[in-house]
């Protein structure tokens, strides 16, 4: 049941500063997807366009000041993301009334700087709109990916690979994945930057118990962001259509978003059938004398 179906008013106000209830109270909860329904529909309700300049700037710019040490009033908060501390140590509407409290101006959108927590895709938007199309960066351990052996096609079709016998194997190439596949867990990022691709590169080994393990590490391609569908699956069609109409009316300009850092990772597993105690075919070489042996005759 929705905050106003309960009798809560629609607005939660920070001194003079206000926006909407239930996008905060999803915001304590993590939840990336709900916060982004519930501030455009809150955009909606007011088809104004220096209303809509205002909170976009208000709620985008909460991610650059965490960013520049917002974070730092929030127990538990790293300089890369709230992830940890969510649940565990406060809420996120404490430390926007915080961030409300100290403001004394907004600093230009070039400023702008990502940060891990549930209003990153506002934060985009935020620059997108009101950026100047230069690109930005996130750190990878901003990201918080909890990536797994599904993501990687490269390493899975080594383990279902009858031919890899017990051994170890390098694995070193490009991946591309699905984030929405991993379900609320990695929402924050998903939505900012939509499918990933990159490289991997560690050691895969197979065990004599039929058993695998992976370690290694893995660096993320350039994201470009835009109102694209196609880019986000997880917006709406309604506001797919509410990003292109805040785009046409504030003006907009699409920018690259690029990763630094390498996140290493690991994980073992059991492999799915009893494969066969041979390496693979590109492991084994056999000398060539040029055709088949003829049959020795006596």
């Amino acid at each position: 049941m929705s905050e106003a179906a309960l009798g809560y008013p629609k607005l939660l106000c920070f001194g003079r500063y206000c926006s909407a209830t239930e996008m905060f109270n999803n915001a304590d909860h993590g939840d990336m997807i709900s916060v982004t329904e519930e501030f455009f529909k809150f955009l909606f309700e007011h088809r104004n366009e220096i209303f809509w300049r205002n909170q976009l700037t208000l709620i985008g710019e909460f991610t650059g000041w965490l960013a520049r040490g917002g974070y730092q009033n929030f127990p538990g908060a790293n300089s890369y993301n709230l992830n940890r501390a969510l649940g565990q140590y406060g809420d996120v509407s404490t430390l926007f009334g915080i961030y409300a409290n100290q403001l004394n101006g907004i600093r230009p959108a070039s400023e702008f700087q990502f940060y891990g927590n549930p209003f990153m895709f506002i934060g985009a938007v935020y620059y997108w709109a009101f950026g100047n199309g230069e690109r930005r960066s996130i750190n990878l351990e901003s990201m918080n990916l909890r990536m797994g052996v599904s993501d990687f096609e490269l390493i899975r079709s080594s383990i279902d690979n009858p031919g890899y016998g017990p051994g170890t194997y390098p694995i070193d190439g490009p991946f591309s994945t699905n984030v929405f596949s991993h379900g609320a867990q990695d929402f924050w990022s998903a939505t900012t930057v939509g499918r990933v691709s990159g490289h991997v590169r560690g050691t895969l080994t197979m065990q004599e118990d039929n058993t695998y393990r992976f370690a290694g590490s893995y660096t993320l391609n350039p994201d470009k962001f835009d109102a694209d569908r196609s880019n986000r699956p997880f917006l709406q069609e309604w506001m797919t259509t509410v990003l292109r109409e805040i785009g046409s009316t504030l003006g907009h300009t699409d920018y690259q978003i690029y990763f630094t850092g390498e996140k290493e990772i690991s994980f073992s597993g059991q492999r799915p059938v009893r494969n066969a105690e041979t390496r693979p075919p590109q492991a084994v070489h056999r000398p060539s004398f040029g055709g088949l042996m003829r049959p020795r005759l006596w």
